[in-house]
């Protein structure tokens, strides 16, 4: 299914409707606007380089804020938010607030300037999403310790009322055969990728369980792993290619892209049109493609067995004549209006595409027109 994002539902149209009104969706609109702030390490940073370049293609503009320390844990994030710490001061806190958007789009590095309740009432913020260091981005009981204590104090100072908090599923550490022992981050996975990969999706799964009131995941691990587990994006399979540029498993201009694209669709809750992709020159469109498909199954996958926020605007019937159309409602229901109908979340109200918006005694149903198209 493609899913084109052409417009923002305002929440005027929520009070005035007294009597059912269908509105067309128009082409002739101002470009949405999606503000993303992620409390993290570099692992955020790799995933947002190609971010804006992907959602620009799909008809998208994206703030992306980036409060960044290097493999910080969740643990020193809410000691610096407790302690109004600055990153990149002079007393020993390392780091910097990383901000791309319309003006700056390859991103502005604020030192010593920003702390993490400065970003957090930067913008009003649509999703704010946190992840765990790689030492313990696999044990729960570590992140349970910070997490709530962190969105928390981090839910008073926001300053869009609807905010949506994430949590981002890291990509495990790369399998190669001159993996080093040295590296303290990945001793507690036994510098096996199988047991970092298993450890932080039963960590991600448990984090979701819990009451710390997240709205769902970004799966960029699982993109990762299931990339990986084709052979064409492992580089110890023969003629496989790295996801990955270093040691420490960062990202390269392959993970990069990935992390961008699972980002892009779990953000807006649209798939992604191929027609109009962007993809950087060190990728070929067949590879590009790829990706896309591998970031497509890890957010599809994500949203059902893990309940997020993702899944609303993805078709996932199999099989069918992919010329057929057909139009299925996604109810929005803001104030819990009674209906015989159930209330789903429509990311950020966007518009999609053909849609018509049907008002009614408070609650949205947006009739999406979908046509199944064959990967090229």
């Amino acid at each position: 299914m493609k899913c084109i994002i052409i417009g923002i539902l305002v929440a005027a149209i929520f009070c005035t409707a007294i009597v059912p009104t269908v509105f067309a969706a128009s082409q002739n609109v101002t470009r949405p606007t999606v503000k993303i702030l992620s409390i993290g390490h570099s692992y955020a940073w790799n995933s947002v380089e190609y971010l804006r370049n992907i959602a620009e293609s799909q008809g998208v503009d994206l703030v992306v804020g980036v409060v960044y320390r290097g493999n910080c844990s969740l643990e020193i994030h809410l000691s610096n938010f407790e302690g109004n710490k600055t990153y990149g001061d002079q007393s020993g806190n390392p780091g910097f607030y990383l901000k791309y958007d319309s003006k700056n789009p390859t991103g502005t590095q604020f030192e010593n300037a920003y702390s993490i309740a400065k970003a957090v009432k930067d913008e009003k913020w649509d999703y704010i999403m946190f992840q765990e260091c790689l030492n313990y981005s696999g044990y729960f009981d570590v992140i349970n310790k910070s997490l709530p204590k962190l969105k928390e104090g981090v839910s008073k100072l926001a300053t869009n009322k609807n905010v949506k908090y994430m949590w981002h599923d890291i990509w495990a550490l790369e399998k190669t055969e001159y993996m080093p022992t040295e590296k303290v981050e990945l001793k507690n996975y036994n510098f096996d990728q199988a047991t970092m990969y298993n450890a932080i999706k039963d960590a991600t799964k448990k984090v979701m369980e819990s009451d710390v009131g997240l709205s769902g995941v970004v799966p960029t691990g699982e993109a990762f792993a299931l990339a990986r587990k084709s052979g064409k994006y492992d580089p110890t399979v023969s003629g496989g290619i790295s996801l990955n540029a270093d040691e420490i498993s960062h990202a390269n201009v392959f993970g990069k892209y990935l992390a961008g694209l699972v980002w892009y669709m779990s953000f807006t809750g649209c798939a992604i049109d191929k027609d109009t992709l962007f993809y950087p020159q060190d990728i070929s469109k067949e590879q590009a493609y790829e990706l896309v498909d591998f970031a497509t199954e890890a957010v599809e996958g994500t949203g059902k067995t893990l309940g997020s926020v993702n899944d609303v605007f993805f078709d996932n019937n199999e099989g069918g004549d992919s010329n057929n159309t057909s139009s299925q409602p996604v109810y929005y229901n803001p104030d819990n209006v009674d209906t015989n109908e159930p209330a789903k979340f429509n990311p950020l109200y966007l518009i999609p595409v053909g849609a018509a918006v049907v008002i009614s005694g408070g609650a949205v149903a947006l009739a999406i027109n979908k046509k199944k198209k064959n990967s090229k």
